[in-house]
């Protein structure tokens, strides 16, 4: 009996580690009523609008189930290094970082995780010494345009759409 209850015991935590939404709704649930936070979640009815930014992001959307971008407020090197904790423990583990540029205490960073041949998470993470931000993308992708989005700076301007489509009031969280 009580190797079964080490396997169920195992399984579950098994199964919870291969849950990356879960520290994403925490992350998200814990910050985005906090003072001067940018926090939404993109409906998927509205991903064919993104998709006019670009070809590439065209095509990284057409598989995108779920899209969540937040933007918190860092007033001082205390906050940072503490955003930038939280934001390590997201990404420790199950997630890959394929792009890194730190700046001083500038970051970006993008970080993937797989299953099989595909991407199944992104996470871009970016700071300056004024806000970060996090940008999270579930679906199914390829890791070459992924790649290719994170050198070209595509996040970057998935992030600049994003922001000036849905950031306005009536439509953030």
């Amino acid at each position: 009996m009580k190797p079964l209850k080490y396997f169920l015991l195992l399984a579950a935590l098994w199964l919870q580690s291969c849950a990356p939404t879960q520290s994403m709704d925490a992350f998200y649930e814990k910050h985005k009523e906090g003072t001067d936070v940018l926090a939404f979640r993109v409906p998927p009815v509205m991903f064919s609008l993104l998709g006019e930014v670009s070809p590439e992001m065209k095509s990284l959307v057409g598989t995108t189930t779920d899209l969540r971008y937040i933007r918190l407020p860092a007033s001082g090197q205390g906050e940072m290094a503490a955003l930038n904790q939280q934001v390590t423990h997201l990404t420790s583990g199950a997630f890959i970082e394929v792009f890194r540029e730190n700046e001083g205490d500038k970051r970006n960073i993008v970080a993937i995780r797989e299953r099989g041949n595909t991407v199944r998470n992104i996470m871009v993470y970016s700071n300056n010494a004024a806000f970060g931000s996090v940008l999270f993308i579930e679906g199914k992708f390829d890791p070459e345009k992924v790649r290719t989005l994170a050198r070209e700076d595509g996040f970057g301007r998935l992030e600049e759409t994003l922001t000036g489509t849905f950031g306005s009031p009536g439509i953030s969280e």
